[in-house]
C-alpha cells in the first residue's frame, strides 16, 4: 500500500514501526512492533471522522503506554502528523514521572539514525527540538509553577489518574490553552484514578457517556464481580499479557494478594486498573459491598452517637447508630461539617475534593473559617429532638 492510499492513522502506525528503535530492555535497538491494542488505538485516534480532541487511553501498569506516547510525541515532533512552529507538552504529577517519558522520547531519539538528524535533545531542561519543523517539545511537571500562556498543539497527560480530586491546575492552563490551535490533541495515558471525584474518572466518565465524538476513550479494566485471580480476568485488563508483560511475574502478584488481603487493593487498581484505593483500606471491599442496602430511617428510634469536634479547620463528625429489632442490622447515618470559607483552597492542599463532596451534599458547610460549636449544638438540639439518643461519646478535649 502506497503512503497515498494510508489513512492517516495507518501512516503512523508505519512511521513509528520503521523509525522508531524499542528504547530499552531485551530488543533493546530493535525497530519498535507495535501490539494490536496499540495499533488499534492509533486507528481510534487518527481515523475518527469527527476529529478527536481528546483521546483517553486507560490501561494497568507494564503495558507499554509510556512507551507508546513516546512515540506518538515524535509522530507530532517531526513525524506525519507535525505542524511547523508548533508547542508539544506533557505533563506529570512529579518531576521523576515527567522525566520518563522524555528519557524514553531522547533513547529513541538517539537509537534511530533518521531521528538524530532531525532532533536535538536538550537533557537539562528536558526538551526536544526539530528545528526543520521549528516544533519543540519539553516535559512539565506540578510540581513546577504552572506556566500560563502556552498554545500547545499537542499534550501527552502522563498518569493523570495520580490528581487527587476533580481539578489540576496544570491540566487546566494547557487544555485552556490550546484554543488557539486549529486541531490540537490532547492525550491521556494512566492507570485508573482511585475514586469516581477524581479528575481521571471525572473525565472517563463523561467520556464513556458518549457527549461529544470529538472525544475517544477507551479503558482496559476487569469487571468488579469477576474473579481478580482468575488468568481470564486478568487478561481482560492487560492488552500486553505474553508480549510485552510477564505473565509470570503477574500471576505471582495475583497468588501474593490472593494470601495476604493487604495487597489486594493495590493489585486491583495497579494490575486490573479498577477504581480502588491502592492503600490498604480499613475496610475490605467485599466487606464494604456486604454493608449495601437502603438506610433505616432512624428518627424516632433509639440510636448511639459519636462526635468529635474539630479544633479549627478540620472536619466535625457526627455519626449516629440504631438497629431494626426485627433482623437486627445497625444502620448508620453520618453528617461531616467543614466552614465554607477556603474551602476550595482546602480541596487542594489536601487534594480531596471536599468542594464537590459539598456541592453533592455529602459535606455540610457552617459559616466563617471554623466550624462553630453553637452551630453543631444547635444541629444537636434537632438530633435530641427527632431521636431517641441513648447514649453519646466524644472525646475529652
Amino acid at each position: 500500500m502506497s503512503e497515498s492510499d494510508m489513512t492517516l492513522g495507518e501512516e503512523i502506525i508505519a512511521w513509528i514501526e520503521t523509525t522508531c528503535r524499542v528504547p530499552e530492555g531485551v530488543l533493546i535497538g530493535q525497530p519498535i512492533e507495535l501490539m494490536d491494542w496499540q495499533k488499534r488505538e492509533i486507528l481510534r485516534i487518527y481515523d475518527n471522522p469527527a476529529t478527536t480532541r481528546r483521546a483517553i487511553l486507560s490501561v494497568p501498569r507494564k503495558c507499554g503506554k509510556t512507551c507508546l506516547a513516546a512515540c506518538l510525541l515524535l509522530v507530532h515532533l517531526c513525524g506525519p502528523a507535525s505542524v511547523p512552529n508548533s508547542q508539544l507538552y506533557s505533563t506529570a504529577m512529579s518531576r521523576d514521572q515527567a522525566a520518563l517519558l522524555y528519557g524514553l522520547a531522547a533513547k529513541m531519539v538517539r537509537m534511530s539514525p533518521s531521528l538524530s538528524n532531525q532532533v536535538v535533545c536538550k537533557d537539562g531542561i528536558k526538551q526536544l527540538v526539530c528545528p526543520a519543523r521549528g516544533s519543540a517539545y519539553r516535559a512539565l511537571s506540578s510540581e513546577s509553577a504552572v506556566a500560563y500562556g502556552l498554545s500547545p498543539a499537542f499534550v501527552v497527560h502522563d498518569e493523570l489518574g495520580l490528581v487527587r480530586g476533580p481539578r489540576s491546575e496544570l491540566f487546566e492552563a494547557l487544555e485552556t490553552g490550546s484554543a488557539a490551535q486549529l486541531a490540537p490533541l490532547s492525550i491521556v495515558i494512566s492507570t485508573q484514578a482511585v475514586s469516581d471525584a477524581d479528575l481521571l474518572s471525572v473525565l472517563i466518565d463523561d467520556a464513556l457517556g458518549g457527549f461529544d465524538p470529538r472525544v475517544v476513550c477507551s479503558v482496559y479494566t476487569a469487571p468488579p464481580d469477576a474473579d481478580p485471580f482468575d488468568i481470564a480476568t486478568i487478561k481482560l485488563a492487560n492488552p500486553a499479557l505474553g508480549n510485552f508483560q510477564n505473565p509470570d511475574e503477574v500471576l505471582a502478584m495475583a497468588s501474593d494478594a490472593k494470601r495476604m488481603p493487604a495487597l489486594e487493593a493495590a493489585y486491583r487498581n495497579l494490575i486490573l486498573n479498577q477504581r480502588i484505593e491502592a492503600s490498604s483500606p480499613f475496610v475490605t471491599p467485599a466487606q464494604w459491598k456486604a454493608c449495601a442496602g437502603e438506610p433505616l430511617d432512624l428518627r424516632g428510634r433509639d440510636v448511639f452517637a459519636g462526635l468529635d469536634l474539630s479544633e479549627t479547620r478540620d472536619l466535625t463528625a457526627l455519626v449516629l447508630i440504631g438497629s431494626d429489632i426485627r433482623d437486627g442490622c445497625w444502620s448508620v447515618q453520618c453528617t461531616f461539617w467543614l466552614p465554607s470559607e477556603g474551602l476550595h483552597d482546602k480541596s487542594k492542599s489536601d487534594r480531596i475534593p471536599y468542594d464537590s463532596w459539598a456541592s453533592k451534599g455529602f459535606l455540610q458547610t457552617t459559616p466563617g473559617s471554623s466550624v462553630s460549636y453553637e452551630y453543631v449544638a444547635q444541629y444537636l438540639r434537632n438530633v435530641f429532638d427527632q431521636h431517641r439518643v441513648a447514649k453519646i461519646a466524644f472525646d475529652r478535649w
